[in-house]
């Protein structure tokens, strides 16, 4: 089992047990968002943990409309790893895939200047 799907199990099961007890502040869009980058599941990513994890990984400012869009895209194209967002992109840009230029520059900004070694750190 690799580093990376260890440390994302561990950091999905303390979202999941944060979540569940009483008295506990839910985990934090950024953590729940890590988790389901981590794990493969980003196409369930919601718009506040987009903000979020562009915030914090790639130091884009995204606004609620553009974050909500990327969500959308992620969803309506199954997109669920780098590998997905790099092929999205090549295919859109090439006009294979129908998308408005804003929405697809929402997605490349904050996916594109992300540094993988800051994910990988804060999983650990």
């Amino acid at each position: 089992m690799s580093r990376l799907h260890v440390s994302a199990t561990f950091i999905l099961t303390v979202c999941l047990v944060l979540a569940a007890s009483p008295g506990c502040a839910p985990p934090s869009p950024e953590v729940t968002g890590l988790a389901k980058l981590a794990s493969g599941n980003m196409s369930d990513m919601t718009a506040d943990e987009i903000q979020a994890l562009a915030e914090r990984l790639a130091g884009a400012s995204l606004t609620d409309e553009q974050a909500q869009a990327v969500a959308e895209l992620l969803d309506e194209y199954d997109i669920n790893s780098p590998s997905d967002i790099e092929t999205f992109i090549e295919q859109a840009e090439q006009g294979l895939i129908p998308v408005d230029q804003e929405d697809l520059d929402a997605l490349r900004d904050m996916f594109e200047n992300m540094d993988p070694s800051e994910i990988l750190a804060l999983l650990e």
